[in-house]
């Protein structure tokens, strides 16, 4: 069958034996554990019915079978279409306080398809809840202690009528307790103290402001360090306070934005944002001719993008056109491609059809180009070439600078490639 075995529940007590002086309380014997067949691949079982057969061991592996001894407690049990069963351990055989008498039990649980041979799972430990068993011998309680085997099949601490009801807990060789179960205003209370006289650690009780409830955890003595308020004021909404001695931090969920939530000054920075915008930039002095041949680079910029988003890139540089009286202009275009196309409408002129002498004339150039990019590195260049083949003049680009700024989100359209 290739089966496996993953419990998705831990196993559970059907019921909660409590004690009282003088009376046996009626011990359940049966145990409900819950599991999911699967194949090697994690895919569910087909549903159907197949034979289980449960022992409890002593040890993970061989081990002495402490319950039922013998072949077992078998029952057939219906797995459903996610290959999820149920079963209730001692309806056959039932289990006693014996079987849990040593922390040490784990289940063995065995599952016959009716076609396959019978595949034995691994063992599984049973923690504590089983151990609940154990409570079924206590009798006699006297003086506010049990000091005796007692059962008590109910506990009621005070009166419904007029007197509140106190549980303390207290440390061994200690005049001081260390849990309190008491009650307030709005509902039960629950404190946990440090030790001996060092004050509340923990306190769990109804909220004050009608239902939910109120966590406080104390990082002195009495001092408060984090609290939540499940009903903050009564508004139905909760807040989350942790306080230091030098800073805090604040959620209120009440709030919407910015302010839902406070932190410290500077306690967030620029480099562990994922998606804030930043900047690259570079500069050059050198001066660079253009030909007619291709695309020349006259400044390039490099930057990492952490996610999706735009990026925006301006250049400047000044050309010069020199040489001619004649018709002589320049092109250029901010562009990915060493030596690229022409990219209309990126690509700008600079330059004139006729000049009035042959020394330089000089022209400012700008250009700027959206581009929508996903996470990674790019590099974008200022390029440029002459326009007009049949020229005599020169042209050069100098003193060119070219910036690239990234923004993870745009508030309106933008023409981008």
């Amino acid at each position: 069958m290739n089966k496996r075995i993953s419990f998705l529940l831990a196993m559970t007590v059907l019921a909660v034996v409590m004690v009282n002086a003088g009376v046996h309380a009626v011990v359940p014997t049966e145990i409900t554990v819950q599991g999911r067949l699967t194949d090697p691949l994690g895919a569910p079982v087909a549903a159907g019915s197949k034979t289980f057969t449960f022992k409890i061991f002593n040890a993970a592996t061989a081990g002495t079978e402490i319950w039922p001894v013998g072949l077992g407690e078998t029952q057939s049990i219906t797995t459903d279409a996610n290959g999820v069963w149920t079963a209730t351990l001692g309806k056959i055989t039932p289990l006693s306080n014996a079987v849990f008498a040593d922390s040490s039990r784990w289940l063995q649980v065995t599952v016959y398809d009716g076609v396959n041979p019978p595949e034995i799972l691994s063992r599984i430990k049973l923690n504590v809840t089983p151990y609940s068993f154990r409570v079924g011998t206590v009798d006699g309680a006297q003086g506010g202690q049990i000091s005796t085997a007692t059962t008590v099949p109910s506990l009621a601490v005070g009166t419904a009528s007029s007197v509140n009801g106190i549980v303390n807990v207290y440390a061994a060789g200690s005049s001081t307790h260390t849990v309190m179960i008491d009650n307030v205003t709005s509902g039960g209370r629950t404190t946990w103290y440090s030790a001996a006289g060092a004050g509340q650690a923990v306190q769990v009780q109804a909220d004050a402001d009608g239902s939910g409830g109120f966590l406080m955890v104390n990082r002195g003595i009495s001092t408060a360090g984090f609290t939540v308020d499940g009903n903050a004021s009564g508004s139905g909404d909760p807040t989350v306070v942790v306080q230091g001695s030098a800073s805090s931090v604040t959620i209120d969920t009440r709030m919407a934005g910015d302010s839902a939530v406070q932190l410290p000054a500077s306690s967030i920075v620029s480099t562990e944002l994922s998606n804030e915008p930043g900047i690259a930039a570079s500069t050059g002095i050198a001066a660079v001719a253009l030909d007619t041949v291709a695309m020349a680079d006259i400044g390039t910029v490099t930057i990492t993008i952490p996610d999706s988003g735009y990026v925006v890139v301006d250049a400047n540089t000044n050309v010069d056109c020199a040489g001619t009286t004649g018709s002589n202009y320049a092109k250029l275009q901010i562009d990915e491609t060493t030596g690229g196309l022409d990219e209309p409408p990126y690509t700008l002129f600079a330059g004139q059809t006729a000049y009035a002498g042959t020394g330089s004339n000089w022209f400012p150039v700008r250009a700027t180009r959206n581009y929508f990019k996903a996470a990674g590195t790019y590099t974008f260049r200022l390029e440029g070439m002459k326009a007009e083949p049949g020229s005599l003049g020169t042209i050069t680009a100098s003193d060119p600078s070219i910036r690239a700024v990234y923004y993870p989100t745009s508030y309106g359209s933008v023409s981008a490639k």
